[in-house]
């Protein structure tokens, strides 16, 4: 993927932050949040980059909305990742908690004077990753701003903060962009299918995706469409009682209880609208499996809404401590009962 400064789709957003910038009316915390795969990190490291720049280290001498510049002191340490002004903090590891220890180290951080910008830049994401320790240590920092700090918190869960973090921060809400503006990036992402005409494959991915570019890609580079299939075929011979669905929730574990909560989601959800008489899935995505539709008519809905209950309760597992097999098989079983 070509290195962009900000994407497409966050133009608008940005505008509107370096204006606030411009006119010296930042606020000392903001809240970015949105659905995975919209680039809310980027975003907001684009920005710490940019105010951080020594042509920017003023906001009334701001004239025109450029990239940094690349060349001075500031860029170089931004480059370097080693900016005395600028702070990013993630969990040890994907999946992993932020804790307290980490988040006093922030509070203390702000207490510092900048060393070369005007601006402090604290980046913490994901946001709901801070234990609630460390959440109640945050609210503290929040309570009781530094001048001259910005703090960004992103997620993609904004109801796992606590309310009070959330109410002390400003909200940027990152939409999902238009369907006819992720397929013309995703097909610039993907010359070699969009030049072989593959083009239902990337409305395809972009309907995985849920209509976030970012995530479409990656599930292009992870070649993640042969999962999928191979799952959508499961779901199909369940259906059909052709298959047992504890051997082939073995098929199901190799792919991630993750994954395939969602996509059952995804499936079952398509379902319940093809039975209402809509033809379109989403909005944003707009793909519909053929599949599907034969699988919709032997269902009665309110057996299909039961079943997307006990999937959407499974959703608040998928990033716990769960026996997976178990909780697979006991969601491949549900569906071949319910198909009976």
């Amino acid at each position: 993927m070509k290195d962009e400064f900000i994407f497409p789709w966050q133009e608008s957003l940005w505008l509107h932050l370096v204006q606030r910038y411009q006119n010296d009316q930042l606020p000392h915390a903001l809240l970015l949040s949105g659905a995975t795969g919209l680039g809310k990190l980027h975003f907001a490291e684009s920005f710490a980059r940019w105010s951080l720049c020594s042509r920017n280290s003023n906001p009334q001498d701001v004239q025109e909305i450029k990239e940094p510049c690349g060349q001075c002191q500031g860029c170089q340490l931004m480059k370097a990742g080693s900016h005395p002004d600028f702070l990013k903090v993630v969990p040890e590891a994907e999946g992993k908690q932020i804790p307290i220890d980490t988040i006093r180290s922030v509070s203390s951080y702000l207490t510092l004077k900048s060393q070369f910008a005007p601006l402090q830049v604290v980046v913490i994401s994901p946001a709901d990753a801070m234990n609630k320790f460390a959440a109640n240590s945050l609210l503290k920092t929040l309570e009781e701003p530094t001048p001259g700090t910005l703090l960004m918190l992103v997620t993609s869960q904004p109801s796992r903060l606590l309310p009070t973090i959330r109410s002390r921060c400003q909200s940027i809400e990152f939409p999902v962009p238009e369907r006819s503006q992720s397929l013309e990036w995703l097909s610039r992402q993907l010359p070699e299918l969009a030049s072989s005409g593959s083009q239902n494959e990337i409305e395809r991915l972009l309907a995985l995706a849920a209509g976030t570019p970012l995530l479409a890609l990656k599930y292009a580079q992870e070649e993640t469409l042969k999962s999928y299939q191979l799952l959508l075929a499961s779901f199909e011979k369940l259906a059909q009682n052709q298959a047992d669905p504890v051997a082939e929730a073995k098929l199901w574990v190799g792919v991630g209880l993750a994954k395939s909560v969602k996509w059952i989601y995804f499936w079952v959800a398509a379902m319940i609208r093809l039975k209402s008489g809509m033809k379109q899935v989403d909005s944003k995505s707009e793909w519909l499996e053929p599949a599907l539709e034969n699988l919709a008519q032997r269902i009665n809905n309110e057996r299909l809404f039961q079943y997307l209950d006990k999937v959407t309760n499974c959703t608040r597992f998928v990033n716990s401590q769960v026996n997976v097999q178990l909780t697979l098989e006991d969601l491949l079983i549900s569906w071949r009962e319910l198909n009976a």
